[in-house]
């Protein structure tokens, strides 16, 4: 009895472990179920009243802000147009000018490891002129093969040598100018700074964030009318306009210090000892090739442009000198604005080019392969009908075949008919000759006088016989 209790208790230990076992595999297979976006209704109380929120602070709270907001905006997002424009300008040429020591670097290392100098030494080297371009953004100096002094690369380099250190030093010289422009720019785009937030504070005193939370509902997004979406829009794009200009505005000086400290780097002293050390590698390639002078300028330290650019009546500067220098910066700003309002322009009309030619070779490539579609059909109508010509003429030729075939057959038939018939002709013929002969001597063996021949000697006999008794 006690062994059946153990063997059903066993039982039930299995079944239980069998169904934990379904349980855990139905869950690890089960999916996610989609959830149900939530339907609108866009006559609920708490939406309508949404909407008129929207409705109302979009047309009467923020319409004057918008306005107040106009002058202010277009002014920070001109000057920052012209700083943007300036900073461009110095980290170009900066950019300019590292690739010139980069590619120097590059041939001189390529060259020092192709004669397989010491190890150690190399390695010495090679970080060394890491820690030297690593002072500019963005230059990088991956592991160069090594490079023969008579490589066509190399000696293009060597050969525009003058070219090359000329545009070098003449970047060099406008550099100090690039970087005050940026540091001009940025001050005048920090004056804006606190007109910005006087706007800003506004907005914050209308509950913009309370204004853009209701705005952000999926509700008010699906029951929003033309009218309301249009007025929402324009707040919208306006706030986001300010907050992004006075971040804009913070990172300035940030963007100009990069130029600044990029600029301080006396790169034609390095590019110098750079080029040294390549005629002395080459100089069995070259011979004592005279190297150009390389500008070894630093950027001037310039005065406290913030004192320089601050108005009369504030500045501790009253000199002549910081009047007209004040002016100075005040008309080199300008033309930066101009500068890069044209650059604007032009990037805008280069643009809007390349989204041209972007259309123009989609379509020309929509035609392209309209025509090689074409084309293709038409080369497999082609060939189709080629096919169906083919298999048109092969069917002529197989029924052409089979009739050559069956009149070969039937001639051949007719003329086994006619020989058969010829034999049959000929074995008639010979049946009926025989047939005639054996006739004729049956009809010869069977005449009236060999009939009657022995009664004819019979008769004779007689005749004979009473002669003689007589």
């Amino acid at each position: 009895m006690s062994t059946m209790f153990i063997q059903l208790r066993r039982v039930v230990y299995l079944l239980v472990l069998l169904q934990w076992c379904v349980c855990a595999a139905y869950a690890g297979s089960e999916t996610a179920v989609p959830v149900k976006e939530e339907e609108v209704n866009c006559m609920d109380g708490v939406v309508i009243k949404d909407l008129d929120h929207l409705t109302e602070y979009s047309s009467t709270i923020y319409e004057p802000l918008l306005k107040q907001a106009g002058k202010p905006l277009e002014a920070a997002d001109d000057c920052l147009l012209t700083w943007r424009y300036d900073v461009n300008v110095c980290n170009e040429s900066i950019t300019r000018i590292a690739d010139v020591v980069n590619t120097t670097v590059h041939f001189l290392y390529g060259v020092k490891k192709s004669k397989k100098p010491k190890v150690e030494s190399l390695k010495e080297e090679k970080y060394r002129w890491l820690g030297l371009l690593s002072r500019a953004v963005g230059v990088e100096l991956p592991d160069p093969q090594p490079i023969e002094c008579g490589d066509p690369r190399v000696k293009e380099f060597m050969d525009n040598i003058n070219k090359t250190v000329g545009e070098f030093n003449e970047t060099v010289n406008n550099v100090s100018e690039l970087v005050r422009n940026a540091r001009v720019s940025r001050y005048f785009c920090g004056t804006h700074r606190q007109g910005l937030e006087f706007e800003l504070e506004k907005w914050k005193r209308a509950v913009v964030d309370w204004f853009l939370d209701i705005a952000k509902k999926n509700s008010s997004k699906v029951c929003m009318n033309d009218t309301t979406r249009e007025g929402v829009a324009k707040v919208v794009t306006t706030y986001n306009r300010i907050v992004t200009a006075l971040d804009d505005i913070s990172n300035a000086s940030a963007g100009t210090q990069v130029c600044r400290v990029n600029a301080g780097v006396n790169w034609g002293k390095d590019l110098e000892e750079l080029l040294g050390f390549l005629k002395d590698e080459c100089r069995e390639t070259y011979g004592e090739m005279l190297m150009p002078n390389v500008e070894k300028k630093e950027v001037a330290k310039e005065k406290d442009v913030r004192g320089v650019l601050k108005p009369e009546t504030t500045s501790t500067h009253t000199g002549d000198s910081e009047t007209g220098s004040r002016a100075q910066f005040i008309k080199g700003f300008n033309e930066s604005t101009e500068k890069a309002k044209q650059r604007k322009i032009e990037e805008a009309r280069r643009r809007e080019e390349a989204e041209r030619a972007a259309v123009e070779a989609r379509i020309a490539a929509e035609e392209r392969a309209r025509k090689e579609e074409e084309a293709k059909k038409a080369a497999e109508e082609k060939a189709r009908k080629e096919e169906e010509a083919k298999r048109v003429a092969d069917e002529k030729a197989r029924k052409e075949e089979e009739a050559k075939k069956a009149a070969e057959k039937a001639r051949k038939e007719e003329e086994k008919a006619r020989k058969v018939a010829e034999r049959a002709a000929k074995e008639d013929e010979a049946k009926r000759a025989a047939a005639e002969k054996t006739k004729k001597k049956k009809d010869g063996s069977s005449s009236p006088a060999l009939a009657h021949t022995s009664i004819l000697l019979l008769v004779l006999l007689c005749v004979l016989g009473c002669s003689l008794m007589c």
